[in-house]
């Protein structure tokens, strides 16, 4: 963990869990993929409450466009990389061959990263993906 984060336990009677990081308030979480599951997170972000929604990328525009209707807040965003500038978190729910690219491009913008399985094709891209992970103090979850 880097100087400056915070590590604290949450306990209730529901579920443990452990909170790292500096951030403070609201996680803005943005969706990479317009499909089923895409949809899915869209509907869970928009409806936490320690998460803002900011909004949808999708190579189909109409697709993330129905997402954004369907959950009645965010945007839709005409590149990976405008919906990176304005997020926290990204979620990657695309087809699995363009995971680890993406997963990549999410770590290396310095966001955070929820991925739908599998992280990777091979272990040797999600071992990277996991070492890049670390180096740069970000959360890789799958």
């Amino acid at each position: 963990m880097s100087e400056g984060s915070v590590l604290k336990r949450i306990e209730n009677p529901a579920r443990t869990a452990t909170v790292v990081g500096r951030h403070q308030g609201k996680v803005r979480v943005g969706v990479v993929g317009a499909g089923v599951f895409g949809g899915y997170h869209a509907q869970k972000f928009a409806a936490g409450e320690h998460a803002e929604f900011v909004g949808v990328f999708d190579l189909n525009a109409e697709a993330a466009g129905k997402v954004v209707a369907k959950v009645g807040q965010g945007a839709v965003f005409a590149s990976f990389e405008e919906l990176a500038d304005v997020c926290d978190a990204l979620v990657i729910a695309t087809p699995a061959s363009s995971h680890a690219a993406l997963t990549r491009k999410a770590l290396e913008a310095g966001k955070h990263a929820l991925v739908e399985k599998p992280l990777a094709l091979t272990g040797v891209e999600a071992r990277a993906l996991a070492k890049l992970a670390l180096e740069r103090d970000l959360v890789l979850s799958v």
